[in-house]
């Protein structure tokens, strides 16, 4: 059986696809990490949460606070206390939360 050596032109070929192939490769991983940062770093459209109509328990002194709102802006309670005296901002996302505990911890 005779081998014939591949030619230089196709070597030249094939290199020069593999080389395309990479660049492609590498645009693609680069486009897609740039969107990941992009995404990661956005903050969030609206920061503030409110929760409405819990039931708070003090722990340290046992009382419940029936009906109370809680304000939760940049990942920190801003506000807790009855419904009355909180006022929701606008814009803010609300989950209604009767008949549900909220415990300090918990």
């Amino acid at each position: 059986m005779v081998r014939l050596a591949p030619l230089a032109d196709d070597r030249q070929a094939v290199s020069a696809d593999k080389l395309a192939n990479k660049k492609t490769t590498m645009k693609l991983h680069i486009a897609l990490l740039a969107f990941l940062i992009i995404g990661c770093s956005r903050s969030p459209a609206n920061s503030v949460l409110a929760v409405t109509g819990a039931t708070v328990i003090d722990v340290q002194d046992g009382s419940r606070d029936s009906d109370a709102t809680i304000l939760i802006e940049a990942d920190r309670i801003s506000a807790v206390g009855p419904a009355r005296d909180i006022s929701i901002p606008a814009g803010a996302r609300v989950i209604d939360a009767r008949g549900k505990y909220v415990l300090p911890g918990l």
